[in-house]
């Protein structure tokens, strides 16, 4: 079980408090004492409760509603434990004195780290950006699911940070809705998404135009035809837009089914710098990942009143495996476009998405937050 305490922490709450239980992971136990963890109830309901975690906010770190569960003898409360938490009754029943709990609560002292540990799902997690968002989020002890279209990818990194693996494709309405359900039925709950999952623009043939016309540029000669719309198939169109937005969509209506009566919950999108002031030759990337930047700022908007954080990172040119294929005089004069002199590491990319997934970024709906070395 994990560790907890009981204590009165300043607020409207007067009065000692009768004997209290908390249902931690199956088990019921008597709580009092002090110490890291703090469980905070409250005999008049969830009002006073989240009055209590208003104050405790101001000092005390983060807070988190977890299940209720008391009894007046007879009540409905232990009725509702009966019914759906049986192996609890006889624990609850045998205290020695009756209880009386409407409402409980979580803090950890001093801490940034959750009490519980977060339950994250990070799509596209096999390699790259998600690899490195993995990793990082693992560090602070969240229990991360590593999706990824590959079972390989998915279970490499699982295994090397110690997640679960969940591989499906984000651009199938059925997998996503599956994967994310399998996620809250082992779990209880999803409290973060990341949407990271994506593919990037493979035409050598354009790139190697739109190269040749930077060339030209340069040499103040006229630029020859790019043809990168004009030949664009429709395949090549419906793939980028399925992966991006659809998969974005799909995941994000998925885990909000779960987040929207739990009331809380962080999703982060990865978004572009492409989608912000899109990229000459790339129409299909652009015109997805500005379709993430308006989705995220439309449910971010929408979901923002229930303490809901949807928000989207624009990233500039980052030295990742998408990159694999773009020729090396393209990479060195989109280099020299960065005012840093340098593309992005992945890692630096995981630090802002810890950041807008956790509770620092509690001020933060429906934005987007660009990332790129000064790109331009």
């Amino acid at each position: 079980m994990v560790p907890v305490a009981a204590t009165l922490l300043p607020g409207p709450m007067t009065g000692a408090l009768p004997p209290t239980v908390a249902v931690v992971d199956g088990k019921a136990a008597m709580v009092d004492g002090v110490g890291d963890g703090v469980v905070v109830a409250a005999r008049a309901g969830a009002a006073e409760a989240s009055s209590i975690a208003a104050n405790a906010l101001a000092h005390r770190g983060e807070w988190r509603m977890l299940p209720a569960y008391g009894r007046v003898l007879p009540g409905p409360a232990t009725d509702w434990v009966d019914k759906n938490h049986p192996s609890l009754s006889q624990p609850i029943r045998s205290l020695s004195q009756p209880i009386r709990l409407e409402a409980i609560g979580q803090t950890r002292i001093g801490s940034p780290v959750m009490s519980e540990r977060r339950i994250v799902l990070v799509t596209g997690g096999g390699s790259g950006f998600g690899a490195a968002i993995c990793r990082r989020l693992a560090r602070d002890g969240d229990i991360v699911v590593v999706n990824d279209l590959g079972a390989a990818a998915a279970d490499a990194v699982a295994a090397a940070i110690g997640g679960e693996s969940a591989p499906f494709d984000v651009s199938q309405s059925a997998a996503v809705d599956a994967a994310i359900d399998a996620v809250v039925a082992r779990h209880g709950r999803i409290d973060v998404l990341v949407n990271n999952a994506g593919i990037a623009p493979s035409r050598p043939e354009v790139s190697a135009r739109a190269l040749a016309n930077a060339m030209r540029r340069m040499n103040g000669e006229p630029i020859e035809v790019l043809a990168a719309t004009s030949t664009l198939s429709d395949e090549a169109w419906d793939r980028m837009i399925r992966v991006h937005l659809y998969g974005t969509f799909y995941c994000t209506r998925a885990a909000l089914r779960h987040m929207e009566p739990a009331r809380r919950g962080a999703i982060v999108n990865l978004a572009s710098i492409a989608g912000l002031q899109a990229i000459p030759g790339a129409p299909d990337y652009s015109a997805a990942k500005g379709g993430i930047v308006t989705f995220t700022r439309s449910v971010g908007g929408e979901v923002a009143g229930l303490g809901i954080r949807v928000n989207a990172i624009a990233p500039a040119y980052f030295d990742t495996p998408l990159l694999d294929e773009m020729l090396p005089e393209q990479r060195a004069l989109l280099t020299m476009a960065h005012a840093s002199g340098r593309m992005g590491r992945a890692e630096e990319l995981a630090e802002m998405v810890a950041w807008l997934a956790s509770d620092a970024a509690s001020f933060c709906f429906g934005e987007v937050h660009t990332i790129s070395g000064g790109y331009g």
